[in-house]
């Protein structure tokens, strides 16, 4: 692996369908990022299963046409395990800390909070969590 590690990618590389450039999505981020007070949990009406360390999520809502599948990544699964019951921000970057090498620099840190509220972004923007 080059020189990010699998962890630092994790959270940037969550769902396998995204769309825009890296400004937009850095903008929707910061728009989510303004609600991060609130509890996110996920959405109604959404079927997923873990498998071996993935989890994989089927949006059956709405018509045929508008069904989506899903794919999360493991350090992406284990973050939504825990919106199953609610959680705040600080809550899911602490749990994302734990995967982290034992010295971050300030750096790192930034991206680990670039990377969650992207993560949360994305899930947003796709319906699949909600506050």
């Amino acid at each position: 692996m080059d020189t990010k590690t699998q962890n630092e990618q994790s959270a940037h590389e969550n769902c396998h369908s995204t769309s825009g450039n890296s400004s937009e999505n850095l903008s929707r981020a910061q728009n989510v990022a303004d609600s991060f007070k609130a509890s996110w949990r996920i959405a109604e009406g959404l079927a997923w299963n873990r498998i071996g360390d993935e989890i994989l999520i089927l949006d059956s809502r709405g018509d045929l046409e508008s069904r989506s599948f899903h794919s999360l990544n493991s350090t992406a699964a284990q973050l939504w395990e825990s919106l199953e019951q609610g959680v705040s921000y600080d809550e899911l970057l602490a749990q994302l800390r734990r995967f982290a090498p034992t010295s971050m620099n300030p750096e790192f840190e930034e991206q680990l909070h670039v990377d969650l509220k992207a993560f949360l972004s994305s899930l947003h923007e796709k319906r699949l969590i909600e506050m």
